[in-house]
């Protein structure tokens, strides 16, 4: 790849488009920042590097590499990287495919600045936001088949913050009909990442529905949540590893979040949600709206919305645990209808009688000992578990506003690692009962234009204990300095602070 690389760098293919460095390699072929000379503008070019010294093989991958071109370039959705151009070059017979230049990194790169879990927040915007444009594909008769964390893209937004674009529908097969592109796609396995591959993918099934891009965005956001890429999980053969890793998770992730999880890990691609779409409704009414929100409670207990003073988030619409996949009820057919018995009719005389056979049980016995009690059914006796303890409604909305704040600052800075020393303005400080006025200061900040929350020292240690701070940022120190005087002109008394950033717990 690197003699490709040095080949191509400064060459103008196709009259037009001037390589530059090398971006990366892919199982299908290298991509390279280049200058678009006939617009001015700098783009990505993905050449195809995948070659066989068979001629007629050679020329199926040649004639995958172009179905991938059209296929790409049909997609037109916010969560999906735009294909502008694609073609061959006449003078070295090169394929090429010419998509937007995209500022930011990959969601591999944000683990790895990480070194650990996710918030929960962070994790269900991405996964939200990559649903979204997997949907686009399925719903065009797309299957991905290479969903993992480096073709999820964090896009940097110049106004603060981030979004997710997937890269490559490259090896994506046509789920639907025979053609003879369809056919090119089973002449010869597809390249794919093994690690995030779906069962079903990993045993050479010839034709793959969108549930195996559900199945790898599960592993994605897994891997995510956990912190690390969980070993095993896509060759068990069942669904323990799966059910094990998620509830690990559960202390600190929200149980909606954890039953949409185990879904979409089941082993049996007919069990799972069957397209990005049914990923989407599964996580409720917050995944269907782009401009929704998301802000989930503590798993342990439901935010107060009466503590908070704004309003608690949907409850995700989910109908899956762990031990199965939702099944319908089954309806049995209805009784023909009946006379209510009269008082002491047929019901009393049946109470009479087992009154009687319980009298003569107990005579025979002898009268010393009692009957034994009834047996409980094995089904009420498994349903019984033990209330969680209450969680006090003040701990509760301090977990929240600590979730909330930690979400607005990863998104606003495009992620953060955990223990980094950031710079915040403390715009002022109340008590927990107070957080209706320290919300009001927080919307006065917005609408001059100020990136503002309200924290607590759950998300930044160095806040007072038990209060709320209306905050801005975070910012590194220089745009901290900058913007305190804009700031104190609304907050009086505003002043810089150091803070380092951690987990809520």
């Amino acid at each position: 790849m690197t003699t490709l690389a040095g080949l191509l760098q400064g060459r103008l293919l196709a009259d037009r488009y001037r390589i530059g460095v090398a971006l990366g390699f892919g199982g299908m072929g290298a991509v390279f920042r280049a200058h678009d000379e006939r617009l001015g503008r700098d783009v990505a070019v993905k050449v195809l590097t995948a070659a066989s010294t068979d001629p007629a093989e050679q020329e199926v991958l040649r004639a995958r590499f172009r179905r991938e071109a059209r296929a790409a370039a049909a997609l037109r959705h916010p969560n999906v990287v735009t294909v502008h151009d694609f073609g061959t070059d006449a003078g070295g017979g090169l394929d090429y495919l010419v998509m937007e230049l995209l500022p930011g990194r990959d969601v591999a790169a944000r683990l790895a600045e990480a070194r650990g879990p996710l918030l929960p927040e962070e994790v269900l915007e991405v996964v939200r936001e990559a649903a979204m444009g997997l949907a686009a594909g399925h719903r065009a008769g797309l299957v991905h088949r290479d969903v993992k964390p480096r073709n999820l893209f964090l896009v940097a937004d110049p106004a603060g913050g981030w979004e997710v674009k997937v890269l490559d529908f490259g090896i994506a097969q046509l789920a639907a009909g025979d053609t003879p592109e369809t056919r090119l796609t089973q002449m010869r396995p597809s390249p794919h990442t093994p690690r995030y591959a779906a069962p079903e993918q990993l045993a050479g099934a010839p034709q793959l529905s969108a549930a195996c891009d559900v199945y790898a965005l599960g592993m994605v956001a897994l891997e995510m949540l956990a912190g690390s890429y969980v070993e095993g999980l896509n060759t068990d053969p069942g669904d323990a590893v799966a059910i094990r890793a998620v509830d690990s998770l559960r202390p600190r992730v929200p149980a909606a979040v954890c039953d949409a999880l185990l879904a979409m890990l089941r082993r049996d691609p007919t069990q799972r949600p069957a397209d990005a779409d049914a990923v989407l409704r599964l996580l409720g009414p917050a995944a269907r709206d782009p401009s929704a929100t998301v802000a989930f409670p503590p798993s342990a207990a439901p935010t107060s919305a009466a503590t908070m003073a704004f309003p608690a988030p949907p409850a995700p619409a989910l109908a899956f645990t762990s031990a199965a996949p939702p099944v319908a009820p089954a309806q049995p057919p209805a009784a023909p209808p009946q006379a209510e018995p009269r008082r002491g009719s047929r019901a009393g005389w049946v109470m009479a009688l087992v009154a009687l056979t319980l009298v003569a049980a107990f005579w025979s016995r002898g009268g010393d000992e009692e009957p034994p009690p009834a047996p409980v059914p094995v089904r009420e006796q498994a349903a019984v578990q033990p209330e969680p303890p209450p969680i006090p409604p003040e701990v509760a909305a301090a977990r929240e506003i600590a979730n909330q704040e930690a979400f607005r600052a990863v998104k606003l800075r495009g992620g953060i690692p955990f223990g980094e020393k950031l710079w915040i303005i403390v715009a002022g400080t109340r008590p927990p009962a107070e957080v209706v006025s320290a919300a009001a200061l927080r919307d006065r900040l917005r609408e001059a234009g100020h990136p503002a929350g309200l924290a607590n020292d759950l998300v930044y240690p160095e806040l007072p204990k038990a209060a709320v701070a209306v905050v801005a940022g975070p910012y590194d120190r220089e745009a901290a300095q900058k913007s305190l005087p804009r700031i104190r002109r609304v907050a009086r008394g505003a002043a810089l602070r150091e803070v380092s950033f951690q987990v809520p717990r």
